[in-house]
């Protein structure tokens, strides 16, 4: 019998406490998500206040984040633990002087949380805004939902330019062992998830 660490209590006790975090930002109809097995513990509803820093590179590179050759158990997009910040590094350095990129990341309690790593190519001139989040419906990992934004007025950017955006997610989910997968959904409008009309 497997016993009943700290972070597989904390995991199982997120579901009652997902939905005081669910906030909606514009109207629009929920997409249909994954069924959730309800004897696996995770999210009984898609999460969306959660802590968000993003940093934006050149699109000079392929693959921004590098992996140690000796990272075995890291699991790539998730960090759970806080010695696997030693076995990655970041091929160019950020555009804007934000001096460790990955302050964020250190900041982050992994014994009660796990972070979700995304980097994705993007016009200079907008974001990738985090939505929400999802678990997938094997209990394995979460399913991340973006949507695509104008940046603010007073940003300089030229129109065609593109960078890399690396968005970090704090999740309240906590692991003894690597999640096996992950999704993520992108959206040319900013729609939150919502409960089906009565």
């Amino acid at each position: 019998m497997v016993p009943h660490t700290r972070r597989r209590l904390l995991a199982a006790g997120l579901g009652a406490a997902s939905s005081s975090l669910v906030a909606g930002c514009t109207n629009g109809e929920r997409p249909n998500s994954e069924e959730v097995n309800e004897d696996e513990p995770g999210l009984e509803e898609p999460l969306t206040d959660l802590s968000v820093e993003t940093v934006r590179f050149e699109a000079d590179v392929d693959r921004l984040i590098d992996e140690d050759d000796d990272a075995e158990n890291l699991r790539l997009p998730y960090i759970f633990d806080e010695e696997h910040l030693e076995l990655i590094e970041l091929r160019d350095d950020p555009i804007d002087d934000v001096g460790d990129p990955f302050s964020f990341l250190h900041e982050i309690d992994y014994d009660e949380a796990t972070v979700f790593l995304h980097e994705r190519e993007v016009d200079a001139c907008y974001r990738y805004t985090f939505q929400y989040v999802e678990q997938r419906s094997s209990g394995e990992g979460v399913r991340v939902q973006f949507c695509r934004t104008t940046r603010d007025p007073d940003v300089e950017c030229e129109v065609g330019d593109r960078h890399i955006q690396l968005t970090m997610i704090e999740l309240p989910l906590a692991t003894d062992e690597p999640y096996s997968g992950s999704g993520r959904g992108h959206s040319a409008s900013c729609t939150a998830p919502m409960e089906d009309d009565e």
